[in-house]
């Protein structure tokens, strides 16, 4: 693990409150730092601080204590920085200064739908929420992490770090078309963040420093690759096994993936990777993508300017299926020559779709399924008062920890925390005098109070945001980008038509 850690625990926080995206009915701040929440109290968070120059800051930090391990050594210290930015996801925020740094600048034919599920932007901005400009604020967040990156990169060569770092940026997944949160563009691909289409799947890199060779640099290289195969390559890199024994002993899979430094370095003109499982319904082999099954959300193409004044709402979007039944093997693309997914080839070449299809069913039999449950460290009769903690229906659903929204208010001090499994010295709800049961009759007389004294209070109900984890792709086979030929083009005008561009 890492020697040392800051950041948010969920998926998503405010860049001002640093509050959880969560479905807890008393707010918490969701800030760690190592073993413990990053502050004395939730009451201390420095709500007018963005929270991306706070990480931004910790990195720099690091950086300086690298280069002063380097110098008292007196030769290269080695060292790993993982920056997790949180940038550009929603919400759609910007630093207070957004507009005199000249991060952002209103465009043309823009949006407002981020509005609906978004309350503040940055100080000044537009009060009323009708002249929001949504994709003019996703832009400027895009811009400020280019900021960031410049400063970490100006960092490494001041400190003497340049030449011996070798930087991987990389996405996790596409844009995300969720309109009513934020203002993801993935043309020319279909579809966006949450789908299997391209545009969810296939993500931007690039790779930077001095210890990249000089040849390499500028260069473009296409192949195909999964965000797994990273910690093989570093591994490789480093002469490390790239293997899990304590994974092994326990009877879970070793680790998975290619080394890909020998194409990076250019040392090789080919990907060692072939083949991609994504999940049980697609399957890429060599330039050719297999999809299959129904019900595929966001299956629309963008425009070059999206989201814009005359685009579809969210719920539009998203309820814009498509589905790959019409044969008993699916929907076949050449994704190198078609990455935009117009063309379904699988009548034309059924033996590919077959085989791809064949493979897929396979694999799946491999599939492993994460079904470890850790014990929450709530009182044992937490049940009674679960329903109390949340502002949904726990009857309805599997999908929220109740005793995670209790455990962030009674014993992390309003902080995001771990709640299972949890040592004696961790639990600090409970005193050496008083056991579980008093501990939820005070909880419950406590939250019976509060419902008396706030029963004309107008409760505001959010709905819950559940994070579907994505893994990126890169993929594009070495090849100059061929223009279709004429019968291609007027398949893809017909597809156009048929599902229609936004």
């Amino acid at each position: 693990g890492f020697d040392t850690s800051f950041g948010y625990l969920g998926k998503s926080i405010d860049y001002y409150s640093k509050s959880g995206d969560n479905c807890c009915t008393e707010g918490y701040v969701d800030l760690w730092e190592n073993d413990g929440p990053a502050a004395v109290s939730s009451s201390s968070i420095d709500d007018s601080e963005y929270v991306e120059d706070l990480l931004a800051a910790k990195v720099l930090a690091k950086i300086d204590e690298f280069a002063l391990a380097a110098e008292t050594a007196g030769e290269h210290v080695p060292f790993f920085l993982f920056y997790a930015s949180h940038l550009p996801h929603y919400p759609v925020q910007l630093p207070p200064d957004a507009r005199s740094d000249r991060l952002y600048h209103d465009f043309l034919n823009d949006e407002n739908m981020c509005a609906t599920q978004t309350s503040f932007v940055f100080e000044g901005y537009y009060s009323d929420q009708d002249d929001w400009r949504c994709r003019s604020i996703l832009q400027a967040q895009v811009l400020k992490l280019d900021d960031i990156m410049g400063e970490l990169k100006d960092s490494l060569v001041n400190n003497g770090l340049w030449e011996n770092t070798l930087i991987v940026f990389a996405s996790d997944n596409g844009g995300s078309l969720e309109l009513d949160l934020t203002a993801g563009n993935n043309y020319p691909l279909r579809g966006g963040k949450t789908s299997k289409f391209e545009g969810g799947v296939r993500a931007v890199s690039f790779v930077s420093g001095g210890y990249l060779p000089e040849a390499r640099r500028g260069e473009v290289e296409n192949g195909l690759m999964h965000i797994a195969d990273w910690y093989v390559t570093f591994s490789e890199m480093l002469g490390v096994t790239a293997s899990d024994a304590t994974a092994l002993k326990h009877g879970l899979p070793d680790v998975d993936g290619y080394n890909l430094w020998p194409l990076i370095a250019g040392e090789t003109d080919e990907s060692p990777r072939s083949e991609l499982v994504m999940n049980s319904n697609t399957y890429y082999e060599g330039e050719y993508k297999l999809l299959t099954g129904s019900g595929h959300t966001y299956a629309v193409w963008q425009s070059p300017i999206f989201p814009n004044s005359s685009s579809q709402t969210q719920a539009v979007l998203k309820a814009t299926t498509f589905s790959c039944t019409d044969n008993e093997y699916g929907c076949l693309y050449n994704v190198v020559e078609d990455p935009g997914e117009h063309i379904d080839i699988s009548d034309e070449y059924v033996s590919i779709a077959k085989s791809m299809r064949q493979r897929l069913d396979l694999l799946k039999n491999d599939f492993f399924e994460y079904d470890f449950s850790g014990t929450d460290s709530c009182p044992s009769n937490f049940e009674e008062i679960a329903q109390l903690s949340v502002t949904v229906d726990l009857d309805s659903t599997d999908d929220v920890d109740a005793c995670g929204c209790w455990m962030a208010e009674n014993n992390w001090g309003g902080f995001a925390g771990p709640y299972q499994d949890l040592h004696h010295a961790q639990i600090t709800w409970t005193d050496s005098g008083s056991g579980s049961e008093v501990v939820i009759d005070a909880v419950m007389q406590a939250q019976q109070a509060s419902v008396a004294n706030h029963s004309a209070m107008l409760f505001v109900f959010v709905a819950c945001m559940i994070a579907v984890a994505l893994s990126a792709l890169y993929y594009l086979k070495r090849r100059k980008t061929e223009q279709p030929n004429e019968p291609m083009r007027m398949l893809q005008e017909e597809k156009i038509s048929k599902y229609g561009t936004i």
